[in-house]
């Protein structure tokens, strides 16, 4: 499977930590991120001068390399910074979103950009049998995303999970 160019959010990388599928990113994902979303995952240490567990996996997958810092030519403004400057690298690249918050999810789809959530992720993961229907409900039930996404997400999951006889 050749790895897809994508730009990540905070808003995503804090919830794909949250319910542990950070590692499988890389599996499928060649991430770029822009200075001010790693800025905004890194933010604790500044202020409180410890890292979040999210900020200390952004500072292991940075200092093994599996992270490109690239900023945009030119940001949108269109919602907060860091968001902007997610959408308007994807934009300029052509490359895949990695983004939670709601309104920048769907802005992002209709100026036609492919952006995945975390829901959207661990579906995906579902479908390659990657986590088993148990993981992959346990996952989208924890998870922290816009819960209109995470919904729509776990009507497909029902589906899925029928058709291969996986629901109980």
């Amino acid at each position: 499977m050749q790895l897809v160019q994508t730009v990540f959010d905070a808003s995503f990388w804090i919830n794909a930590h949250e319910v542990a599928v950070l590692d499988f990113l890389s599996d499928y994902f060649i991430l770029y991120s822009p200075n001010i979303v790693i800025n905004e995952i890194l933010h604790p240490l500044s202020t409180t001068g410890m890292l979040s567990p999210a900020g200390k996996a952004l500072q292991e997958w940075l200092n093994k390399g599996k992270i490109t810092i690239q900023n945009p030519v030119e940001a949108v403004n269109w919602f907060q910074p860091g968001e902007n400057a997610a959408i308007a690298l994807a934009k300029e690249q052509g490359c895949r979103l990695l983004i939670d918050d709601q309104n920048p999810y769907h802005r992002a789809k209709s100026h036609g950009l492919s952006v995945t959530g975390s829901a959207d992720f661990i579906l995906f993961l579902y479908i390659q049998k990657r986590l088993s229907y148990e993981e992959t409900l346990s996952r989208l039930r924890y998870l922290s995303a816009g819960k209109h996404l995470t919904r729509q997400v776990l009507g497909l999951l029902g589906e899925l999970a029928r058709v291969r006889g996986d629901k109980p």
